[in-house]
């Protein structure tokens, strides 16, 4: 689960598309965890602009957002 949260900051951040970062992001941890039998994450709309514990994991503090 670890891994899953660690490659959704990883996507998030290094913004790889012009649109679609956070959706990319949203699909591969969902992908992952239901890989590894846990079951898909949602993240509703309201509350994907508070994603403090992503901003705090961009500077290195995991802890929170694991």
């Amino acid at each position: 689960m670890h891994y899953a949260a660690k490659l959704h900051e990883a996507i998030a951040t290094i913004h790889l598309f012009s649109d679609g970062n956070g959706r990319t992001a949203r699909l591969v941890i969902n992908l992952t965890l239901l890989q590894d039998g846990y079951p898909i994450v949602i993240i509703v709309p309201i509350l994907r602009s508070d994603y403090k514990y992503l901003k705090l994991a961009n500077k290195g503090k995991f802890t929170p957002f694991l």
